[in-house]
């Protein structure tokens, strides 16, 4: 930060494009522009401190950047809770699943045997039924 009479050149253009004045000219005209510019708005020339802009730049960044360092962080634990609960749920996925099959395979034998020994009953009774037919049409 520093006062007007003590910028250079190059100051006074970045300052001058900040307001969206003029940047061209020689130094007498760029300071000119600018203590006119000031002068209207108000600032008292003897006092006025610029913004140093790479500082407040700086500054924006490592905010920024501290941010961002934040929200990487975030991520990561998220990604490692979420890893973590997958893992998880895929375990009980696994367990449930092979005692299910389990008791599915169970259940699924015991109708085969089921439902073998009706057909076989069924089968009897069909062929008690035509022999009965077969009798009673002789």
């Amino acid at each position: 930060m520093s006062s007007l009479c003590k910028r250079t050149i190059a100051d006074l253009r970045l300052e001058l494009e900040g307001t969206n004045l003029d940047s061209t000219g020689k130094n007498a005209d760029l300071f000119e522009r600018l203590k006119d510019t000031l002068k209207e708005e108000g600032h008292d020339l003897e006092t006025y401190v610029f913004e140093d802009k790479h500082a407040a730049l700086i500054s924006s960044i490592s905010k920024v950047s501290g941010e961002i360092s934040q929200v990487s962080t975030d991520i990561m634990s998220l990604e490692n809770k979420v890893c973590g609960e997958i893992s998880q749920v895929s375990g009980e996925i696994s367990k449930v699943s092979s005692d299910d099959v389990s008791k599915v395979s169970a259940n699924i034998t015991s109708l085969e045997h089921r439902v073998s020994s009706e057909i076989l009953k069924v089968s009897g009774d069909i062929s008690s039924l035509e022999s009965k037919m077969t009798n009673e049409i002789s």
